[in-house]
């Protein structure tokens, strides 16, 4: 997961990646898709959820790979689907 309201982005930490936070989708259709899920949305920010296997939730840490990026995370670069 990546949150711009992370404390590192200048946020108040609000949806933060440390939050550890699983959201599990219902079978409750809408606009014509087949599952759905909520989640809290505050106001001017930017929040990418990931399914659970690609987040990493000890991550940030001592130690990371230089690939990081504070308030990113991921196990890994991932897969790139659009290269």
């Amino acid at each position: 997961m990546l949150s711009s309201d992370e404390t590192v982005f200048g946020g108040y930490a609000n949806v933060a990646a440390g939050d550890d936070v699983v959201f599990h989708t219902e079978e409750r259709e809408h606009d014509n898709r087949p599952r759905s899920m909520l989640v809290y949305a505050p106001s001017r920010t930017c929040v990418v959820y990931a399914p659970a296997d690609f987040v990493d939730s000890q991550a940030p840490y001592d130690g990371a790979p230089k690939y990081a990026v504070p308030g990113l995370a991921v196990k890994g670069l991932g897969p790139y689907f659009g290269v």
